[in-house]
């Protein structure tokens, strides 16, 4: 994991490193991009000695109400939020642990702006503890629960609670700017893109490994000889990813070696199915349940097709950035949010636009890899992962040592 210059975080009460208690509505076991990149966040977090624990929903019976991953400790909570009464109790259950635990962390850091965020702030308002959050449009391009109901900015009370964090953090410029104009100071609002700080590595030896770790879990995983590997990531609906289906059958219809699997496409699933099993290549485009470490997948990819970036760009298109593999993308303005322009971006727009992107690929593979690499290359050079981390050093630590300020001395400023 990479680590920062900047020093380790401390309590200013205890001198041991910054306790943060997260707030998420879903983590693992659930492997979709929102858990995916709070994982890997955590994971950086610590490496700049940030010590985090995660509460979160208990959205099946059957899992324990306590686990541990990756040097963090998670809390699950009942009831599951899938109605407006079990989102009332669940967040009543949510608060309740907060100020019993209160002695437990120094901040709270609640990973969306929704009503949950409301919840939040009044009460760790009261226990004296700040409350930072990660805002984002991204809500709106994934699936999401109904029972969050109105997400920001149509809630008002969401917009007064982002006011009132000790710091708010936007995942794009375009965030950070809707921030400013809803009223969020500029010393309270920061920017910090969501990033990969650890890539897959791509070498013949870790390529072999992965292959065989993957065949090990099951035969589906295998790939033939001579057979391109193509990846498609994150949820999406059907008429997202038609065009990408249509370009992939008519490979396979011309008689090309490839294989496509499609890693937790979400609720459509079943209809996406259908779609190829009418189109006869069901057994040749795959569709799998979510994985909770997408490494191997990424490591033993030829390339990676981006159907709902405005989702999938959390992680899954990042970690398959950063780890320097060919990657399409649909054509979508908001992504100009993340990446600088360049013409080594490839994207796509029409069946026909993404059938001449893929006729590219398979006639110039060397020039596609030798493109990936140069692609990671101008993406750091924009935005150097080490320089990330330390604005989430710095907002943590501004955080904490204006909480620390007692009554009587804000008074006296």
């Amino acid at each position: 994991m990479a680590t920062a210059e900047s020093p380790t975080l401390s309590s200013p009460t205890t001198h041991s490193p910054l306790r943060v208690q997260v707030v998420a509505r879903s983590y693992w076991p659930i492997a979709d991009e929102p858990s995916q990149r709070l994982m890997h966040t955590l994971d950086a977090w610590n490496s700049i000695g940030i010590q985090s624990s995660v509460l979160t929903t208990r959205w099946n019976n059957n899992w324990p109400d306590k686990a541990a991953l990756r040097s963090v400790r998670v809390e699950r909570l009942l009831p599951a939020p899938t109605s407006s009464w079990n989102e009332t109790h669940f967040q009543r259950n949510l608060t309740k642990w907060l100020f019993k635990s209160a002695d437990t962390f120094d901040a709270i850091y609640v990973d969306a702006a929704d009503s949950l965020l409301s919840a939040v702030v009044p009460k760790a308002n009261a226990m004296g503890k700040p409350v930072l959050c990660r805002f984002s449009h991204d809500q709106a391009s994934c699936p999401i629960p109904r029972s969050l109901g109105t997400y920001f900015p149509s809630n008002p009370s969401i917009s007064d609670s982002l006011r009132k964090c000790a710091a708010v953090v936007a995942d794009h410029r375009r965030g950070y700017q809707d921030l400013i104009e809803m009223g969020v100071s500029k010393e309270r609002s920061v920017w910090i893109p969501d990033a990969v700080f650890e890539p897959a590595q791509r070498s013949e030896a870790k390529r072999a490994m992965a292959r065989n770790a993957l065949f090990d879990v099951s035969g589906d995983l295998a790939i033939p000889t001579q057979t391109h590997l193509l990846l498609h990531f994150g949820e999406t609906s059907l008429s997202q990813l038609q065009v990408v289906l249509q370009s992939i059958c008519d490979l396979l219809d011309r008689g090309i070696p490839v294989r496509m699997w499609l890693i937790n496409p979400g609720q459509d699933a079943p209809k996406i199915y259908e779609w190829l099993r009418l189109q006869g290549w069901h057994r040749e485009v795959l569709i799998f349940d979510g994985f909770d470490v997408l490494e191997d997948l990424i490591c033993i990819a030829d390339l990676v097709l981006v159907s709902n970036p405005a989702c999938s760009l959390q992680y899954s298109t990042r970690l398959a950035l950063e780890s320097q593999v060919p990657l399409i993308a649909a054509l979508d303005p908001r992504v100009s949010d993340w990446m600088p322009e360049t013409p080594l971006m490839k994207w796509y727009y029409s069946r026909e636009s993404l059938g001449d992107q893929l006729a590219d690929w398979i006639a110039h593979r060397a020039q596609w890899e030798a493109q990936a690499v140069a692609l990671r290359r101008h993406y750091q050079r924009h935005h150097p992962t080490s320089h990330w981390l330390d604005r989430w050093s710095s907002i943590f630590a501004k955080a904490l040592l204006q909480s620390s300020s007692s009554p009587a001395e804000k008074r006296s400023k």
